[in-house]
């Protein structure tokens, strides 16, 4: 008698979570694109941080409403762990005072960090109370979350962009530009390629629309010709088939049936200019672009411009957000699209090191759990999620601001919790 509010509690608490995962790109294209004073504002700042707002305030809303749930597991954070963490508070206590950082990038890259430091502490305490078959929600709202975008997009690339007040970029206005349109619908991907199919907890319609809705995800990143977002996720499948046993190469098989065609059709789609399709640009790069870096569409000097500043504040960094200005403002870019380079820039050696080491040893451990469990088949979903979100972090923005982070932390958490639930590791 006592435990049935209980579990009804933790069926119904994710549902806010999972709705705002599933509805806040639409909603703040609509914010965006009708509302003159919300598109006046910082473009950069009020696109990557909407995605942050939204679902850190879910967090907390259901974190509160979770109170009275007795967890199922028991969050523990070891002495390394702590020691780690602390170094990095105070590399960002003294980078922050002493390296004499640029407020107008310090302080809303420093609101993203604290958002997603709250983050990770409701992530962990509502994931230790969720069971398994609650969890699978999440996946599905990141998976929901572009299939419920598709309408507004198809609705300005299919019209007449000029239009709208961004043209072209209207179909991407959430996340400031197609890489991080790109992410989204990558993380997408990695998130419903791994979901339940043909099981109970995939009813038949659903299981029969899902492969063609990855179809149409597959064939948007091809054609957005995001090399960084499809290294990624290609690198996360091959992870998974490598280290998930038959089930993840089941997974693994099942992406390629669905990729190969969707490159096809992309080729033959129209794109805005050069920089979209990934057939044709990386066929241009290939046969135009002279030098290493100009293929790299810059990122080699930006990691050596990075390098230099390392050197110039080696122990503590330039402070959170100081890229651009720490280069001198030569990029047209406010981070450098390495994660491990952008935490020594930042951070120096003391905190960027321990926020690398941290992020990378536990990404390790979890993968290590989830093998010697035989690597469940509902930590696949948010594995593939992070292994994704990891890997493209090492060429296409780091995982330290942009609303991507706040889905790292859930797949982090996701991993973790269901390799926690699970009491003992098979033979």
């Amino acid at each position: 008698m006592n435990n049935e509010p209980r579990n009804t509690s933790r069926t119904s608490g994710p549902f806010l979570l999972v709705i705002c995962l599933t509805i806040w790109p639409v909603l703040a294209a609509i914010a965006i694109l009708t509302n003159e004073s919300v598109a006046a504002l910082p473009e950069y700042f009020v696109h990557r941080g909407i995605g942050h707002l939204v679902l850190v305030t879910a967090l907390i809303v259901s974190v509160f409403t979770s109170l009275r749930i007795k967890p199922l597991i028991q969050p523990c954070l070891s002495a390394t762990q702590g020691v780690l963490i602390a170094l990095v508070a105070i590399s960002i206590v003294y980078s922050t005072a002493f390296a004499q950082p640029d407020l107008r990038l310090l302080i809303p890259f420093s609101v993203y960090f604290f958002l997603g430091a709250i983050a990770i502490l409701c992530c962990v305490t509502l994931f230790s109370k969720w069971p398994r078959a609650t969890l699978r929600w999440v996946w599905d709202g990141m998976f929901l979350s572009m299939i419920m975008y598709l309408p507004v997009f198809a609705f300005i690339i299919a019209g007449d962009p000029s239009e709208h007040p961004y043209g072209w970029t209207g179909a991407w206005v959430p996340v400031q530009n197609i890489r991080g349109l790109a992410a989204l619908v990558v993380i997408a991907i990695a998130a419903g390629t791994a979901g339940p199919w043909r099981s109970e907890a995939a009813s038949k319609p659903w299981d029969t629309l899902r492969p063609f809705l990855l179809f149409i995800l597959w064939t948007i990143l091809f054609w957005s010709g995001s090399r960084a977002q499809l290294l990624g996720i290609l690198g996360a499948l091959t992870v998974l088939s490598v280290l998930g046993g038959g089930e993840g190469r089941r997974i693994g098989l099942r992406a390629a049936k669905i990729a190969v065609p969707s490159l096809l059709l992309s080729v033959t789609l129209p794109v805005p200019n050069g920089s979209f399709g990934f057939v044709t640009r990386l066929a241009k790069r290939s046969l135009t672009d002279e030098t290493v870096n100009a293929f790299s569409s810059g990122r080699i000097e930006m990691w050596g411009a990075s390098m230099q500043k390392i050197m110039e504040k080696p122990l503590f960094g330039s402070g959170i957000g100081q890229f651009f200005p720490a280069t001198g403002y030569r990029f047209n870019a406010y981070q450098n699209h390495n994660f491990p380079i952008e935490a020594l820039l930042n951070l120096g050696l003391i905190g960027g090191g321990a926020l690398i080491v941290l992020v990378f040893g536990l990404y390790w451990n979890l993968t290590r759990k989830a093998m010697n469990y035989g690597f469940p088949r509902d930590a696949m979903p948010p594995f593939l999620v992070m292994s994704t979100i990891l890997l493209m972090s090492l060429l296409s923005g780091a995982v330290l601001a942009i609303t991507i982070s706040i889905y790292f932390i859930l797949s982090v958490a996701g991993v973790w919790a269901v390799t926690k639930l699970h009491s003992s590791p098979v033979p």
